[in-house]
């Protein structure tokens, strides 16, 4: 059980390192290829930090074993609203919003969260409701991207550059080192999730408990440090579209592509229908506490951020109580 717990810590930490050179050459390839402004911008950041979230639940799927997966993503939406923003804020100080930019992106978010709980009502989740999660992310894409697209060529002049052109753009501007950065990464992260899965499986085996309890209360806190770190840097900066578009992106992203990714490739059997709805219920909750706190005051306190990480805290004991 020990080399298990080492191995997950080990396999985090690695994941993490992994993350942050995709993350950094992405941020990299978005400034200099000038890539659908600041919205699509902000949607691949959001993916990116997802990154442990998305090949965790295919290593997962692969390896038989998507209930990982799908613990992590119910853990990781929760943590990301609680411990993620709520650590975040406590370390860094607390959070302006201005402006009602952000409604909509709220309102996604809580709404994407929700669509794997009610599809999961019949007790698993098919390859058909994998589809129709991954529809949702794609249709969540297609409006962001709409909505910056006019902004996006007002800024580039009105001029749009073919993939030609823009392949040679990056070899004539030398950015191809930043394309094997990326591609370095990518890999890294890849062999880390599937090194966590592993070891997850294993720490299930010792302990005798569901891979969903190892997956929503170990992994889930494993592949949320990325949104923790970025999370942090973004408020000392006083980063608010950031620090917002990073969360709910993730969110979305976590409830309809990755949970979808994983259930086309393995569908997944609901087999503790109790820790199922403390995870919805506690998302529900700490979600709704969450958007309350930003909006009603424009600004999340620290002493918000201190309730939001009580919320986590009870959410943990609330799963290791239920069967």
């Amino acid at each position: 059980m020990i080399f298990d717990i080492l191995g997950i810590v080990a396999s985090s930490v690695f994941l993490i390192l992994a993350t942050r050179m995709a993350i950094g050459a992405f941020e990299r390839l978005v400034v200099k290829l000038k890539v659908d402004g600041l919205v699509l911008a902000a949607i691949m950041v959001a993916l990116s930090t997802s990154l442990p979230e998305l090949f965790v639940g295919i290593a997962a799927a692969l390896e038989g074993t998507p209930e990982i997966s799908l613990g992590n993503v119910l853990g990781s939406n929760v943590a990301n609203v609680s411990l993620v923003i709520g650590g975040a804020s406590l370390i860094a100080g607390s959070v302006s919003v201005v402006g009602d930019f952000m409604k909509r992106e709220f309102i996604a978010a809580f709404l994407a969260g929700l669509m794997p709980l009610f599809l999961m009502l019949d007790g698993k989740l098919s390859r058909l409701d994998g589809i129709i999660l991954l529809v949702a992310y794609a249709f969540y894409i297609r409006d962001v991207v709409i909505a910056g697209k006019h902004k996006s060529l007002a800024e580039r002049g009105g001029k749009k550059h073919g993939l030609l052109t823009r392949l040679e753009w990056i070899h004539g501007n030398h950015v191809d080192k930043w394309v094997l950065k990326l591609a370095l990464g990518l890999a890294g992260v890849i062999v880390g999730a599937d090194l966590l899965v592993r070891f997850a499986s294993g720490l299930a085996g010792d302990l005798g408990v569901p891979v969903f309890l190892i997956g929503i209360l170990v992994v889930s806190v494993g592949t949320s440090l990325p949104e923790l770190v970025l999370e942090t840097q973004a408020i000392r900066k006083k980063n608010v579209a950031l620090v917002f578009g990073d969360l709910l992106g993730s969110t979305v992203a976590n409830s309809t592509l990755i949970i979808g990714v994983t259930s086309l490739i393995h569908p997944i059997e609901i087999m503790s229908v109790s820790r199922l709805f403390v995870a919805g219920g506690t998302f529900i909750v700490v979600f709704s506490l969450f958007w309350a706190f930003s909006m009603t005051k424009k600004k999340l306190d620290r002493w918000e951020a201190l309730v939001l990480l009580g919320l986590y805290v009870m959410f943990v004991g609330l799963e290791l109580l239920v069967g």
